[in-house]
């Protein structure tokens, strides 16, 4: 029996991965709010939540916190749950948690081989060509994380997503590589 026979899932292999902020604490509204997207994107894959288990914990405080053994001992313990699975990719919404797994984790376990996608990536490549109403615009700003910003080089797939939906970007003074923390 597969892994879709057995949860009552889809045929994919990737995992969505709130993180701590809509994984762990319960933020279900925009935890949901992903979901359904996806879904009616036709990205199939399936939650922590679907496997029975207590959402991951990437370990990146951590790390940034000088913590090494403890990382790489919870990453290690990641990819044996990942990897009892089948899990070969992981669609992740937090900052944090994608510079951590497609970053930190390969510097740190030589055998992690899994494809980490961020959704805001995910679903504006989904999104491409498609048609929207760009009369309903707004004018809006991003406080981007600096995790995507100075680590992960992603500056600009949040502004081309909203772009894409018809939305105009007003810069801040702090934005891009020169944001502020806790913009994740």
């Amino acid at each position: 029996m597969g892994l879709k026979e057995f949860f009552g899932i889809g045929n994919g292999k990737s995992l969505l991965h709130t993180g701590c902020l809509f994984g762990k604490y319960e933020n279900i509204e925009i935890r949901n709010n992903y979901e359904l997207i996806l879904k009616k994107l036709g990205v199939d894959y399936f939650t922590e939540k679907d496997l029975g288990i207590k959402p991951i914990i990437c370990g990146s405080l951590a790390l940034d916190l000088g913590f090494e053994k403890d990382f790489i001992k919870m990453a290690r313990k990641n990819l044996k749950i990942l990897r009892n699975f089948g899990v070969t990719r992981i669609i992740t919404t937090c900052p944090e948690c994608f510079k951590a797994l497609s970053i930190d984790y390969k510097e740190f376990l030589i055998d992690w081989d899994l494809e980490i996608v961020f959704s805001l990536s995910l679903i504006a490549k989904k999104l491409v060509g498609r048609r929207f109403f760009r009369d309903v615009g707004f004018d809006l700003t991003i406080h981007d994380s600096p995790y995507l910003v100075r680590y992960c080089n992603m500056a600009e797939q949040p502004r081309n997503l909203l772009s894409l939906l018809g939305h105009n970007i007003k810069e801040l003074l702090h934005s891009g590589d020169n944001c502020f923390d806790s913009g994740s």
